[in-house]
């Protein structure tokens, strides 16, 4: 008996040992590292400054790229990069909308065409602008009251002497305000406003409808509070990200909730691919930027790396890094880690946008 008690002593050990070992194990076990994601392919960031249009980027120190003329210089109000770096459009809204497009950084920036006369006078405004397939620019324009305005979808097109010619779709009397015009340029976001009446609250709506008026939706929908100020679309129009005083709403066009962000501000970035989309959230002093993957819809979240306010937020073409423009230093940010890179500094000017390296504009 003694022999046999002592047997099973020994088996406890054993088994008791064994666990203690296989749990030690498990504890110093490191969890796999996270890939290294690649450094972005060469990219320009293009902005306005003091009369010029400027150069930075990776592997790049900020440097002039052309003069802008001084009598346009003065009214630009806002500018825009194509995303394949060949077109710059400039807009001054100063006494109605006025557009100029470069075709090249030294190139005469060309005027715009006004929309004609039997589409209802003007002055115009300028609401928002689309790059269809990434080098055409379309121009959404209102006229009129500001909730139920006259409006018009505007295509330009730089011929072969330079002169810009424009085809013109009339959208009519709008039901309500717009907002923005799709990537595709084939449906705007108009937001409609109910005020509040006797016992019931105020109410306020952003649908979404094909340039002929076909086929609204609602996207997103609220009673009480501040209307949304803006709504910005994926490039396939298939997401939209609302921006007002409630924060920040991530909706499918749909109008099934994606994200909703109490403290979320702009700037928000959609990638090209339309699969991610980066926005900041948080308070001054401790801002936070949200990569979120839409497919999985999971996301990475990390601080910014200064306290500055945030000014602007873009992809680099290739998506694999951020652009971050905070006071007046550039960052580019990996998306997966929040690791930052210092690209420049002393930027106040306006970024027209980004672009690949070795465009005209971006070379």
């Amino acid at each position: 008996m003694p022999g046999l008690i002592g047997l099973l002593l020994l088996f406890v050990l054993a088994i008791g040992g064994a666990i203690a070992f296989s749990v030690y194990l498990l504890r110093v076990n490191p969890e796999p590292a996270l890939p290294t994601a690649p450094s972005p392919a060469p990219f320009r960031v293009v902005f306005h400054q003091a009369g010029k249009l400027w150069l930075a980027g990776s592997k790049a120190s900020p440097r002039v790229l052309a003069d802008v003329p001084a009598g346009i210089a003065s009214r630009i109000t806002a500018m825009s990069l194509a995303p394949d770096g060949r077109h710059v459009l400039l807009i001054s809204e100063a006494g109605g909308f006025h557009g100029w497009l470069l075709a090249a950084p030294n190139a005469t920036p060309e005027p715009l065409p006004l929309p004609p006369r039997a589409m209802g006078p003007g002055p115009w405004r300028y609401i928002a602008i689309s790059w269809r397939n990434g080098r055409t620019p379309n121009v959404l324009l209102a006229a009129g009251v500001i909730d139920d305005p006259r409006a018009v979808v505007a295509r330009f097109d730089a011929g072969s002497g330079g002169v810009v010619s424009a085809g013109w779709t009339a959208l009519g009397v709008l039901a309500g305000q717009p907002l923005s015009l799709a990537p595709p340029a084939d449906q705007i976001a108009l937001l409609e406003t109910e005020p509040a009446a006797a016992d019931f609250a105020a109410q306020s709506a952003v649908r979404l409808q094909r340039l002929d008026g076909s086929q609204p939706r609602v996207a997103w929908h609220a009673v009480g509070g501040t209307p949304p100020a803006a709504l910005l679309w994926a490039p396939d129009g298939g997401t939209v990200a609302v921006v007002g005083a409630h924060g920040l709403a991530i909706q499918k066009s749909s109008g099934r909730t994606v994200r909703v962000v109490s403290d979320g501000i702009p700037p928000v970035s959609f990638s090209r691919q339309g699969d991610s989309v980066a926005y900041l959230s948080g308070s001054q002093g401790s801002w936070r930027i949200h990569v979120l993957r839409l497919h999985g819809e999971y996301e990475h979240v990390f601080a910014v790396p200064d306290a500055h306010a945030p000014r602007w937020l873009g992809w680099t073409p290739d998506e694999r890094a951020l652009v971050y423009l905070s006071g007046t230093t550039l960052w580019e940010i990996a998306p997966d880690s929040g690791a930052a890179t210092r690209l420049a500094g002393g930027v106040s000017g306006q970024i027209a946008g980004i672009g690949p390296a070795g465009a005209p504009f971006t070379p």
